[in-house]
């Protein structure tokens, strides 16, 4: 069964219709990054659910990493998509909460994505692989991208249709979502070459994970098959001054 079918293409234009807030003409990006978020546990663990006590602090930092200065609190910047998102038909609470307010979420509320969308794009890989895309394409910079898919624990490499599969070839091998970030936390946030630690604003920027063997070639997704290294691709974004290392990509 390809993308191209009705269920798939159902699936992939409620997340692509999310109405969004603006400023001075600007489009938020704080919905697409819970949404994001929650794609990133569910290819995780199975689940999209997404304790408030967990997502008030993670899903602010990557408001503020990634979304525009605001002078609105980190708390309050969060509680915004993760309450209003409901209004697009893709997100639930387990109990009803007023629009914005923060004090209810911090009494044990927990969102995730809609119950039949959830079951859909778990029960389809490719599809989750390809909502996401959809959205960091349609919401972030390139320069920028590969780093929101690794700050919410997505393969990067989903860009450029690599860490996409057909269901046709679902049972081949396919790289851990979670491998990226734990080799970035294992290297304490630098480049393995030059020292680089391609830090902003509390994120990390210019930086991925790489395999030592690569993956294509039987090589593991585990800790000692890993390294971190400065990412051509976000020469945007990288310093001025130039790092002495640009290893291989696989």
């Amino acid at each position: 069964m390809s993308l191209r079918d009705s269920g798939a293409q159902q699936v992939l234009e409620r997340l692509a219709s999310l109405r969004h807030h603006q400023h001075d003409g600007r489009r938020s990006p704080h919905k697409p990054l819970l949404v994001l978020l929650a794609l990133g546990r569910l290819a995780a663990t199975g689940t999209s659910s997404l304790p408030w006590s967990e997502a008030e602090q993670k899903l602010a930092e990557l408001i503020e990493e990634f979304g525009p200065t605001s002078k609105t609190g980190r708390a309050q910047s969060a509680a915004y998509p993760f309450t209003r998102l409901r209004t697009d038909g893709v997100w639930t609470l387990d109990r009803d909460v007023p629009m914005d307010h923060v004090r209810p979420l911090r009494e044990g509320v927990t969102g995730r994505l809609e119950a039949a969308l959830e079951a859909a794009l778990r029960d389809r890989p490719e599809l989750l692989d390809e909502a996401a895309r959809g959205l960091v394409e349609s919401h972030f910079p390139g320069t920028v991208a590969p780093d929101v898919l690794v700050s919410v624990g997505l393969d990067p490499d989903l860009l450029d249709g690599r860490a996409l599969v057909d269901a046709e070839s679902a049972a081949q091998r396919r790289r851990s979502s979670a491998w990226p970030s734990a080799i970035i936390e294992a290297w304490d946030r630098q480049c393995a070459f030059c020292g680089f630690d391609g830090a902003a604003g509390g994120g990390v920027v210019g930086i991925e994970a790489a395999h030592v063997r690569w993956f294509k070639l039987g090589g593991p997704d585990d800790l000692d098959n890993g390294l971190r290294s400065d990412d051509e691709r976000s020469s945007g974004l990288r310093p001025a001054w130039p790092t002495p290392c640009t290893p291989s990509r696989d």
